[in-house]
């Protein structure tokens, strides 16, 4: 009989491992995805914290722990996870889709058992208190920044936003994080629970790297909003001159910005692009495509740094430039990020007798007819 348990026991824990393996790494992948997009740091350290809290659980003795729950940021972690054991200890864990809406799902079970809902939420207090601080640090950061340069009333709509993004988003991963670690805790699967921890460290970190170092994709979701409430307000300053004082002066800070680029922009070419006619000059003719994709990369890279002193969310990271590769005169376009369009258009030329000349043109209707032919085999001027 025994023989014939064994095969049987050990598929249901390895199901049970790959399971709760493929369910943290998609919470896991999921949770810095929107982190990186939010541009939360302060989130992705909690969670780094809570996950060194349980590494070091599957490792130490309890007296060990206790021990180093004196220390300020780590202890704090082992102290969160010691309530949540108390309590899971006297009341089984319910299951993983549970906790994933924790913030759902908790009214629901206060509603049915009055009692141990009760002590689950104030088991996880400590835990929220946490997620509260976070709140309210990251929170009123945004608003402050986005009050500088909108109106207070657009301010605070993405403040409750950002808020209520931020509260499902920490509920969303620690809270499964922890029943996860909790429940192979308490039945002594001490190997299981340092795999689990080393594995998701391994994604948080992967997924940190990916999303925010190679992908950049930092602080992506607030730029475009930045970006499209300056347009609106440049917008409403062309259409609506006669606005109230405070707004008026909203919509100038927005199309000051504008042109600061454009100038910026300007100024740029006027030193570089010299060096873009050489370099077209000398490799016009050259199939090494490495050589021109470094060079390119290069120029944004530097075009980027340009414009920092304008970009208020870093925004100037996400700006690039793509150019034409002609040898004597070259067209360019400026594209901002979250957008497969193009922003500006413009125009390099190095001829004698006229001498350098940079033309930059905002509206597809400011180009000669000539031009507009021109430019429409390199270009699909419908994004423009």
């Amino acid at each position: 009989m025994s023989q014939e348990t064994q095969p049987a026991s050990w598929l249901k824990v390895t199901f049970d491992f790959l399971i709760t393996s493929l369910f943290l790494a998609l919470i896991g992948g999921l949770f810095v995805v929107f982190c990186v997009l939010l541009g939360k740091k302060e989130l992705l350290i909690l969670a780094y914290v809570l996950l060194s809290a349980v590494f070091l659980r599957s490792l130490l003795s309890e007296q060990w722990q206790y021990l180093l729950e004196r220390i300020v940021i780590i202890g704090e972690g082992l102290r969160i996870f010691r309530i949540l054991e108390e309590h899971y200890t006297q009341y089984e864990p319910r299951t993983m889709w549970y906790y994933l809406f924790f913030p759902i799902t908790s009214v629901w079970g206060f509603v049915v058992d009055r009692e141990r809902g009760r002590k689950e939420l104030k088991s996880y207090w400590r835990l929220l208190q946490w997620v509260l601080f976070m709140l309210i640090i990251g929170g009123f950061t945004s608003y402050y920044r986005l009050y500088r340069y909108f109106s207070w009333q657009t301010s605070l709509a993405w403040l409750y936003t950002e808020l209520l993004a931020i509260y499902f988003l920490c509920n969303f991963f620690a809270v499964p994080l922890s029943t996860t670690s909790i429940r192979l805790s308490i039945q002594q699967k001490k190997r299981r629970l340092f795999f689990l921890t080393c594995l998701s460290l391994a994604i948080l970190t992967g997924s940190l790297y990916v999303f925010s170092i190679r992908s950049n994709l930092t602080r992506l979701i607030p730029m475009n909003l930045v970006l499209d409430l300056r347009l609106a307000q440049l917008k409403e300053l062309k259409t609506s001159p006669h606005k109230q004082e405070n707004e008026l002066l909203l919509a100038h800070d927005s199309s000051r910005y504008f042109d600061e680029i454009q100038q910026k922009t300007k100024m740029f070419f006027q030193f570089y692009g010299p060096r873009v006619i050489a370099f077209h000059q000398k490799h016009f003719f050259d199939r090494d495509e490495q050589l021109k994709t470094r060079f390119y990369k290069g120029l944004n890279r530097t075009y980027q740094e340009f414009l920092a002193s304008t970009s208020m969310l870093h925004e100037n990271k996400h700006i690039y430039l793509t150019l034409t590769q002609t040898p004597s005169a070259f067209w360019g376009a400026v594209c901002f990020p979250f957008r497969e369009s193009i922003f500006y258009l413009f125009r390099y030329e190095s001829k004698k007798p006229f001498g350098k000349r940079f033309t930059l043109y905002k509206k597809l209707k400011d180009l000669p007819s000539t031009l507009r032919r021109e430019i429409s085999g390199m270009w699909d001027t419908d994004v423009y």
